[in-house]
Order: structure tokens, then C-alpha cells, then sequence
């Protein structure tokens, strides 16, 4: 049969993604040769610092160089060149190219909720890590039809409110948001903080 490729994993949306399978109809090392092998000509979009290893002569997987799982909220492209070459000589007849997704971010947790003080701390906290700096600066905070001008709030202020300072203690550092708004919010005002998609 002509060099083609059998199966690749992952495929579609996934919530955790380890790593990045690639299986051929044929032997593309020799068995005992699996280790120090060149990298090969492989393209994944958006690029990530990793490994790609033949952990068999049919079988090439992708390792992820910096956690467990790949990146969340992040379209990937794979395409395999169709210089590939067998053991045997045989190439593919075109390059092979797939896609698959990690799960966009969702809000966990919010606070406060419902009537409030005109001063509060908001604590937002994510189902997975965020870029902070990213985040607050695509956030829009209004009061009615007034967009709310806010910043980070610092630790001697999220150390002063009980209800806040043991969220961020009961939560992980790198999903949370914790900001307030520069003036005192206006009375009687519905407050919306809303994030955009994607």
C-alpha cells in the first residue's frame, strides 16, 4: 500500500489534550533506532515548545515541553509534509493537515452578587489559567450605560475583605481576577462586567 497516514489524535474539542499522536500505515525508522532521531519536518500552529518522539517506527507523538496538557481556549493545526518518507522509500502523496481545539475559558465564580456597598472588590475566577494583563484590559465594567473606569486591587485590599481574601485563598492565583473601580459606583445602578469572546 502507499505511505498514508492511518490515524492522528487528538481530533475535534477535547478538555484535557497531554500530547499529539501521529500514526503511519508503514515503518518511518527503523525499530532500533527510536531514540536520537532528527526532529521531523512537522508544523503545529500555533507553534509550542515541545518534543516530537517515534515511540514506535509507525507511531510519532508530541510532548508538550512546559505542563501536562496543551494549552486552553487555543485552535491547533497539524500538517505533515509530503517529503515523509517510509522505510521502505514511499512518500505521501500530499501533505496531511488536521485541526483541533482546546475548550475556550469560562467563568468559574463570580463576587459580589446582588445588592452591594458602592465600593466593593470583584473577585472573577476562571476554569483555567489566565494572561491577567489580557484579561483586564479587554474588560468592560459599566453602571448602567456609563462604562466604570477600574483597576487590580492589591493585597492590603483583598487582605481588608474577609469574604474576598478567603476566596483567592480557596482558589489558584493563576485563575482568579480580583479588581474595584477607581470612584465610588453609583447608587441604585445595575454594575455589569462583562468579557469578550474568545
Amino acid at each position: 500500500d502507499p505511505l498514508a497516514v492511518l490515524r492522528v489524535s487528538p481530533e475535534g474539542e477535547l478538555s484535557h489534550i497531554p500530547f499529539i499522536d501521529i500514526i503511519f500505515n508503514q515503518a518511518m525508522v527503523p525499530l532500533t533506532s527510536l531514540t536520537d532521531l532528527p526532529q521531523p519536518n512537522i508544523s503545529l500552529s500555533p507553534d509550542l515548545p515541545g518534543t516530537w518522539t517515534w515511540i514506535s517506527p509507525e507511531t510519532l507523538r508530541f510532548e508538550f515541553d512546559q505542563g501536562s496538557t496543551l494549552p486552553q481556549a487555543t485552535d491547533f493545526t497539524v500538517t505533515i509534509p509530503a517529503n515523509m518518507t517510509s522505510v521502505t522509500g514511499e512518500t505521501l502523496d500530499d501533505p496531511y493537515s488536521w485541526t483541533f481545539s482546546t475548550p475556550p475559558l469560562k467563568l468559574a465564580q463570580t463576587h459580589p452578587g446582588g445588592t452591594q456597598r458602592l465600593d466593593p472588590l470583584f473577585f472573577v475566577a476562571f476554569d483555567q489559567p489566565i494572561d491577567t494583563e489580557a484579561i483586564f484590559s479587554q474588560m468592560l465594567v459599566t453602571a448602567g450605560r456609563k462604562r466604570i473606569v477600574v483597576r487590580l486591587a492589591t493585597e492590603t485590599e483583598i487582605d481588608a475583605d474577609s469574604q474576598v481574601k478567603q476566596l483567592v485563598e480557596n482558589g489558584r492565583s493563576s485563575h482568579q481576577l480580583v479588581f474595584r473601580a477607581e470612584q465610588t459606583l453609583p447608587a441604585d445602578t445595575q454594575i455589569t462586567v462583562a468579557f469578550p469572546a474568545g
